[in-house]
């Protein structure tokens, strides 16, 4: 059987991007579910659930659960209930209107190898979920600046290699 490559989705909207490890059943949405299960997006013309991911034997799909305004990928319209397989580099539109954050495909390998903006936030690396999860709790940590974060761990457990990447994703030095 082909080997599946692990997919990220890359969340660029205008508060910056975020990123979530692809998953069977993943849904993009309004709904406040999609927080937990998926990637919720604020945007009135996004429907409640607007498109999932299905994980296949050779990869991942995408499909429209009929949304009102339309799911695109690379600039296509989905037909609802069709699966499209998606590849690194796709980008998905959730309706083509304006204010919408686009999501981009992404290798995890690719992904992983890409230059980031700091050597402390790069040192944060792993390719699963949970790492995936830790980048993303970094990223919304420091959108807020009142917030104090400690970190607890033994010994050699990283501590200091977290609080630089924090610090790096926050845009201050140390």
């Amino acid at each position: 059987a082909p080997r599946k490559e692990p997919l990220a989705l890359v969340v660029q909207g205008d508060r910056g991007s975020r990123t979530v490890a692809a998953r069977d059943g993943l849904t993009i949405g309004r709904d406040s579910r999609c927080v937990i299960d998926g990637i919720q997006l604020t945007s009135p013309v996004v429907s409640a659930k607007h498109a999932a991911l299905v994980e296949e034997l050779n990869g991942f799909s995408l499909m429209d659960l009929g949304s009102t305004h339309g799911t695109y990928l690379n600039g296509v319209k989905l037909i609802k209930g069709e699966r499209y397989p998606l590849a690194d580099e796709m980008v998905i539109q959730i309706t083509r209107l304006p204010k919408v954050p686009k999501i981009v495909v992404r290798s995890m390998a690719k992904l992983l190898e890409s230059p980031l903006a700091d050597d402390a936030e790069a040192a944060i690396v792993g390719d699963s979920g949970a790492m995936l999860g830790v980048r993303q709790k970094f990223a919304r940590f420091a959108a807020n600046p009142r917030l104090t974060v400690g970190f607890v761990g033994e010994t050699g457990c990283g501590k200091e290699l977290a609080v630089r990447a924090l610090a790096a994703h926050a845009g201050k030095k140390l």
